[in-house]
């Protein structure tokens, strides 16, 4: 079961990541600066990961009204980590560039998975974690 979770996940990753790649060089090419272009790929990517690790990954009923925002917040949680730790590595341990990103290419995808399946699709044996 885990490991199909993980193919899945892996799957949905890499089609939402190619649909924000294709998409961010589409809006480029239409003349959108890069910071919109890349925003409105994003938002479309995050739609397709949201659907595809709802369905396919999960298989989750859980509400949209509590998956949803549960969603954003382990994906904000995402955007922090790609962010602190190539800071924490490079900065404070002054570790090579290459470890930081390698160690994040690694983090950010557990940390997202791990909160997917606990905190956003429990499966029905789980208890839900409550936000507050």
């Amino acid at each position: 079961m885990l490991a199909r979770k993980i193919g899945a996940f892996s799957l949905v990753g890499a089609i939402s990541t190619l649909a924000y790649t294709g998409l961010a060089l589409a809006f480029g090419k239409l003349g959108l600066h890069p910071v919109p272009a890349s925003f409105a790929a994003y938002a479309v990517g995050m739609a397709i990961s949201y659907t595809g690790h709802r369905r396919l990954t999960f298989g989750s009923s859980r509400p949209h009204r509590e998956a949803f925002p549960r969603f954003v917040i382990v994906n904000l949680f995402g955007i922090v980590v790609s962010i602190a730790a190539p800071w924490a590595l490079t900065v404070h341990l002054a570790l090579p560039p290459i470890v930081a990103v390698l160690t994040t290419t690694f983090l950010v995808p557990l940390a997202s998975f791990v909160g997917h399946n606990r905190f956003v699709f429990p499966s029905a044996s789980q208890p839900p974690h409550k936000l507050s």
